[in-house]
């Protein structure tokens, strides 16, 4: 399965691996791929990309955001039409 992970930080990179380990592709959805926020994430790994072409190209989409951050990030995704779609509450 293509799962997009909206948020790179610790929750969503710790998903990620564990996704990933067991066979999934995983791309991380970011406002700016280019931030140095996103430098963490394991580029060798996992794509980085804008939140709109991650959730573009996945099947399931989960949002790792802080809460105050999360309206945008939805909008940001553009249609989320046929996807599985869940959420985390991260401080």
């Amino acid at each position: 399965m293509n799962i997009a992970i909206i948020g790179a930080g610790n929750v969503g990179q710790a998903l990620a691996s564990g996704w990933a380990a067991r066979g999934h592709t995983v791309s991380f959805g970011v406002r700016n791929p280019d931030s140095p926020k996103a430098s963490g994430v394991d580029r060798a790994k996992f794509k980085l990309l804008t939140n709109a072409q991650a959730a573009a190209a996945a099947d399931a989409v989960v949002l790792a955001t802080p809460w105050p951050a999360t309206r945008d990030a939805i909008e940001a995704c553009g249609s989320l039409k046929d996807k599985i779609v869940g959420g985390l509450k991260s401080k």
